[in-house]
């Protein structure tokens, strides 16, 4: 017997529906991935299955008993409460004598989730705050759980942890995530949500894919014979006035039919065809660092970093308090409290960026990953070392946590403030095709930013970024809240991006597709370098025996579970011994062309294996030694 079912349900706000007739069944042990562009109707299709959005037609089947439980998006702004007791709550749902239940599901969630039970709830960082929103959702046990983008804010190893868990788990899921590394690991089913109709896919991602893209061709090609069909009977109407004298009345009426078919046929909605406007190259050295340092008084606020720090690790979107100035590292030491609680983000970090270098900066919440960032482009002081620019730079910086949208404005104003056009591409492109070229529909430009879903607004956000003349990409989470197409369609962008590109990102299949090298936190302030993509350092790290991550690891999950605001309380502790890395570990990442080219190898292999074969078989023929 099916969790949960939904027959001929559809739901409408404004213009084409959200929802158009969808049905659906949840079976127990479903993993299911829902999948869609951004304002396609996910959030509102989940709010459905939750109990807490009304539909306009259609049922929705709820067997008694079966219970629901969802992400909660938001923590509200003072919840005065500590970790345990914030769960705790829960317990109201429940009959009494089912309160000692509870207490053990709470404990048992909390080590699941690296969680302090006695931390205040109003302290803790967004990553934290985001884990005891799981953990709320995971102690209720519901049959159906379910989950709308539940690895924002989470770094990469906490987001390895919960895919953990979620296997572990018997009951269903369904969820909408834009991480595809996290989709590869639990999906078991794809629901794919586009133009109001839901359509089922049973197994993996890829498994996915391959079927979505047949399903595509066919669609369009159906839609083009369609659209030749009316065109010909468009002419045969128009043809002389004898012939519209002794028309076919009912062959005029299948063409009003199609008329009002075509006018009524959703088309697939555009691709992105951003392009980014590309200033004038910079130097060959783009910056230099040479024991490069920052620290900070844990007991002291004014030197503490507060909300960049990582900014999906912090809960305000204030500009991080810059430093003060120091040229000796001594000062650092002078500079701690009285206990010596230093708290050392950046240690002798010496680095080059070249020009056409494409790094990834990865580590846990609250490791210092935008304060780092922040260090390189100089707008934060360092207590000790260098940081020299290279000649002609110009820097366009995407943060994740400074929301540059005016909502009082429209969607044009946003971008345009008034101009005409945008300069893309070294040409002046109008604003409007600008923007639709960003997938916003005519509506959506002309009306108030306030409409916009977060995907939307995320999506018209890097629509402003891009618009900037830089040979300097920094980009701080661009991957949150964009749906997976136009997630691989900004990859591409980058991919032909010619100047320099620094990001932040936990996505491991964003850093996998884009970055040539890595720096990630290793622990006490030390960051390393590293070759090719997130999977390139993990095998890295593998075959040098793994003991600076396995270290971090067993330090972090204390430490995390104190769940400090911002840097602080999330420096790691002390290292195993550095193992050295392998000598292949400064190989060059292949190029885009080099990736598809390897991808093309082993057909090419097997054709000429057959070529092979097909001479080998020649060879063993008399004829053959008859021609020579």
């Amino acid at each position: 017997m099916p969790l949960l079912g939904l027959n001929g349900v559809s739901l409408t706000y404004t213009g084409h529906p959200i929802l158009d007739g969808v049905s659906l069944q949840i079976e127990e042990g479903d993993r299911i991935g829902l999948l869609g562009r951004n304002g396609a109707g996910k959030s509102s299709l989940l709010r459905v299955l939750e109990g807490v959005q009304d539909v306009d037609s259609g049922d929705v089947f709820r067997p008694s008993g079966i219970r629901v439980a969802g992400l909660q998006q938001d923590v509200p702004a003072q919840v005065h409460s500590t970790v345990h007791d914030y769960l705790l709550s829960v317990a109201a749902r429940y009959p009494e004598e089912q309160s000692w239940q509870i207490e053990t599901r709470i404990d048992q969630v909390m080590v699941e989730m690296s969680l302090e039970g006695s931390a205040d709830v109003d302290t803790l960082s967004a990553g934290s705050k985001r884990r005891v929103l799981l953990a709320h959702a995971l102690v209720q046990d519901p049959d159906i759980l379910l989950l709308d983008e539940p690895t924002n804010h989470l770094d990469i190893e906490t987001i390895d942890h919960l895919e953990s868990v979620l296997q572990r788990r018997r009951g269903a899921l369904v969820f909408v995530t834009h991480d595809r590394s996290f989709l590869r690991r639990i999906a078991t089913r794809i629901l794919d949500l586009d133009r109001g109709v839901l359509r089922s896919y049973p197994g993996n991602y890829d498994a996915y894919l391959e079927r979505r893209e047949a399903e595509l061709e066919v669609e369009a090609n159906q839609a083009a014979l369609f659209d030749k069909k009316l065109a010909q009977e468009e002419a045969w109407v128009r043809r002389g006035i004898r012939a519209r004298r002794t028309r076919n009345e009912g062959r005029v009426r299948a063409l009003l039919a199609m008329r009002e078919e075509r006018r009524a046929r959703r088309e697939e909605t555009g691709r992105v065809k951003a392009q980014l406007q590309e200033a004038e190259k910079s130097g060959r050295i783009v910056l230099r660092t040479v024991g490069l340092a920052y620290a900070y008084d844990e007991a002291d606020s004014n030197t503490r970093p507060h909300a960049g720090a990582d900014a999906a690790d912090s809960s305000s979107a204030t500009r991080p308090t810059e430093a003060p100035k120091s040229a000796d590292a001594n000062e650092v030491i002078a500079a701690g409290s009285a206990d010596g609680s230093l708290c050392e983000i950046v240690r002798d970090f010496d680095f080059t960026l070249q020009r056409g270098d494409r790094i990834g900066i990865i580590g846990p919440n609250g490791s210092g990953k935008t304060t780092l960032l922040r260090l390189l482009l100089g707008e934060l002081t360092p207590k000790s070392g260098t940081v020299t620019h290279g000649a002609r730079l110009e820097v366009a910086h995407f943060e994740q946590l400074h929301d540059v949208l005016d909502d009082s404005k429209s969607v044009r104003e946003n971008l345009s403030d008034g101009r005409e056009s945008v300069r893309v591409g070294g040409a002046e492109k109008h604003v409007v095709g600008y923007l639709r070229d960003f997938l916003f529909t005519p509506e959506q430009i002309q009306g108030p930013v306030t409409k916009l879903s977060g995907g939307e607004r995320k999506r018209l956000q890097l629509a402003i970024v891009l618009s900037r003349p830089c040979n300097v990409l920094v980009l701080d989470e661009p991957t949150n809240d964009l749906d997976l197409e136009t997630l691989e369609l900004i990859e591409e962008l980058l991919l032909e991006f010619e100047g320099t590109l620094l990001v932040v990102s936990h996505d491991r299949s964003f850093l996998d597709n884009v970055v040539t090298s890595t720096i990630v936190f290793e622990g006490q302030g030390e960051w390393k370098e590293y070759a090719g993509g997130f999977t390139d350092w993990q095998r890295q790290v593998s075959e040098s025996g793994g003991g600076a991550r396995d270290a971090r690891k067993k330090k972090s999950g204390a430490k995390a579970a104190s769940g400090s605001g911002g840097e602080n309380g999330s420096a790691e502790g002390p290292l195993e011994a550095k193992k050295a890395a392998p000598a292949n570990a400064n190989r060059r990442k292949l190029s885009y062309g080099e990736t598809r080219e390897l991808d093309a190898l082993p057909e090419r292999i097997e054709q000429l294996e057959s070529e092979k074969g097909t001479l080998v078989q020649l060879m063993g023929t008399p004829e053959f030694y008859k021609m020579r």
